[in-house]
């Protein structure tokens, strides 16, 4: 009898293990086949500040004022990016745009291409550098001329006081470009916002060793836990007793871990070799 109980448990497990074994692949072919109809090389962001100076008014601290070229400011922050090159090709004639939130005003910037030791300074864009100084030259001659700035000239200042766009002439595979910003935060959160202005690139937060390995464990136990339960089914279907069904279900808690990982494996295995 207990040799026919597992017989039957067996089978239907295998049925299971058809259709998740069916589903998976599916669902393999169909991420190849979208990788390879939209194939797009991937960069990663990763992004992180520092507070400089701010001011405050406080009666136990007194008056704290901070001054950029002589004039006031409240929060200045120095606000870094490094966007990397994971792919296995080289990409020319390139440009990387940031941006600020409108309570944000970048003050200054610096890029830096990086080729093992090697460094190249970044330029901004032609068209936008272009730009910026007409609408510099313009508010400025309104100010010494004591003109009213009208709202055309305003939402430009705003454009450009918030925007920077550099030229990237060329970056390797596996290297990588660093963006320094000094930013004026009006209310102390600062955030600056990344693309790259070139179709068929995706950029990606950059995941350090921790968030990889809470991402694995994520998966393994969301995984394991899905795979667990679909076994554990014909187990208590089919168990006759109580210690083959404690016995099966031991073997299951392993086997559905294993899978999972094996699974988080090989998605991200094709995921990288495409």
């Amino acid at each position: 009898m207990i040799t026919h109980n597992i017989s039957d448990i067996t089978a239907t497990a295998l049925e299971f293990a058809k259709y998740i074994g069916s589903f998976a692949i599916g669902g393999i072919v169909f991420l190849i086949k979208e990788k390879y109809q939209n194939r797009k090389a991937i960069f990663t962001k990763r992004v992180w500040g520092q507070q400089l100076a701010f001011s405050v008014q406080s009666q136990d601290w007194g008056d704290i004022q901070i001054l950029y070229n002589g004039v006031q400011s409240n929060n200045l922050h120095i606000i870094s990016a490094e966007i990397t090159n994971t792919s296995s090709k080289d990409f020319s004639d390139l440009v990387f745009e940031f941006s600020v939130p409108t309570s944000s005003v970048i003050y200054r910037h610096q890029g830096q291409l990086i080729y093992d030791d090697l460094t190249k300074d970044l330029s901004l864009q032609k068209d936008f550098n272009d730009q910026f100084e007409r609408i510099r030259t313009s508010h400025l001659l309104q100010l010494e001329n004591e003109q009213i700035i009208d709202n055309n000239l305003q939402k430009e200042i705003s454009f450009v006081t918030r925007h920077r766009r550099f030229d990237i002439p060329l970056i390797q595979s596996k290297t990588n470009a660093t963006f320094h910003f000094l930013v004026e935060d009006y209310q102390n959160k600062p955030h600056l916002n990344i693309s790259i202005l070139k179709q068929g690139l995706r950029l990606v937060p950059y995941q350090n060793d921790t968030e990889r390995k809470d991402l694995k464990k994520k998966w393994t136990e969301h995984g394991g836990l899905v795979i667990f339960l679909i076994v554990a089914y014909p187990i208590y279907k089919y168990s006759n007793t109580v210690s083959l069904a404690i016995f099966l279900m031991v073997i299951n808690l392993f086997l559905a871990s294993t899978i999972s990982l094996g699974l988080y494996y090989a998605f991200f295995w094709i995921k990288k070799i495409l």
